[in-house]
């Protein structure tokens, strides 16, 4: 699938929907003027209970962009490469965004695992694990200052440069308490934390 647009871009769009599969694409070259991540493979508004697996997502801005309230999604088992961000995390407009479970994936990306809000827009409940980072450039994953209950574990962080411009995990200063648990990561240097 080719996809050109300003602003928003994607392959595949849900909006209001539930229990939806997304299953075995190969969606690509999928970008916007400003290369923004509202340019992307899959992109959620206020979905429940949608499976995202088995795809290859590849020379797109992001590869799945969860963009505002959707609960219930599982990506798994997707390979995302030749990108800025393999997966957004967002929340805006007040909303919540939960139970999420973003694991099994080979992700090749600037940024592996991405989260942004606006304002009040809570995160919670979000399961990050037995994914494989590879040669990302400015951070593994991260989690950000509206988040609440981050779990990642079992992932593979693996990046060729000695210095990432912001981490392997990062997180908004002072605002580690949202993580719940990080452990059992493998790391192939050295790990770096902010």
């Amino acid at each position: 699938a080719y996809v050109r647009g300003f602003d928003n871009a994607e392959g595949i769009r849900l909006e209001n929907a539930e229990q939806i599969l997304v299953r075995n694409n190969k969606i690509y070259n999928s970008s916007n003027d400003n290369r923004t991540w509202n340019a992307s493979a899959v992109k959620t508004y206020k979905t429940k209970h949608v499976t995202i697996e088995h795809n290859e997502m590849f020379d797109v801005v992001s590869g799945v962009m969860e963009k505002e309230a959707s609960s219930y999604m599982t990506i798994r088992n997707n390979r995302i490469y030749d990108c800025r961000y393999g997966f957004v995390l967002s929340n805006q407009n007040g909303g919540v965004t939960e139970a999420v479970k973003f694991h099994n994936n080979i992700v090749q990306c600037n940024s592996g695992f991405e989260t942004v809000s606006q304002g009040s827009a809570e995160m919670r409940d979000v399961h990050v694990y037995n994914n494989t980072f590879a040669g990302y450039t400015s951070q593994g994953a991260n989690a950000n200052r509206h988040g609440q209950a981050f779990y990642i574990y079992n992932n593979i962080f693996h990046r060729t440069s000695s210095s990432v411009s912001n981490a392997d995990f990062y997180t908004q200063t002072g605002d580690t308490g949202q993580v719940k648990l990080m452990d059992y990561n493998l790391y192939s240097r050295n790990p770096k934390m902010v």
